[in-house]
Order: C-alpha cells, then sequence, then structure tokens
C-alpha cells in the first residue's frame, strides 16, 4: 500500500523525504486546484517495483509508484 502525504506549512528536510519516499528523492510539479505543487517520488520506484499510487498517478496524470510527498505554500522547496 502507498501513502501521498500533503505538506502546506513547513518544508521537509531531505532525511525526511528519503525516509518516507524509501530512497533518494526526484521532483515533480503539477498543477493542483490552479497552484503549481511539488512533488516528490522516490527516484528509483520503478526499477524496485515499488506498488502504483493511484492517488498521485491521478494528480499528475502518468504511472506514478510508491510513497509521494506533496509540498504546496509554505512547504515547497526552494528551486
Amino acid at each position: 500500500m502507498t501513502e501521498t502525504k500533503f505538506m502546506f506549512d513547513t518544508p521537509p528536510t531531505l532525511e525526511e523525504v528519503q525516509d518516507f519516499l524509501g530512497g533518494y528523492a526526484e521532483m515533480l510539479e503539477a498543477k493542483f486546484f490552479n497552484t503549481t505543487v511539488q512533488v516528490l517520488i522516490n527516484e528509483e520506484g520503478k526499477i524496485h517495483k515499488l506498488p502504483e499510487n493511484h492517488r498521485a498517478s491521478n494528480l499528475v496524470g502518468f504511472d506514478i509508484v510508491g510513497n509521494v510527498m506533496v509540498l504546496a505554500g509554505s512547504a515547497r522547496w526552494l528551486e
């Protein structure tokens, strides 16, 4: 089973992200209710054959696997 965590107030640390995702993070951007959010996924999720995350896949419009962290508002990482 996969999880999708939404964060709005405080940006997570890299260690928190990697622990939640179970590996290295890759950042994607997606539109969510007219707001651009950062979507953090496990960079090697498909290599490790992690299960599909249907909730995150619906958000971005293509298949995403493993746990996903969505950063919005003040929780976004600097670009």
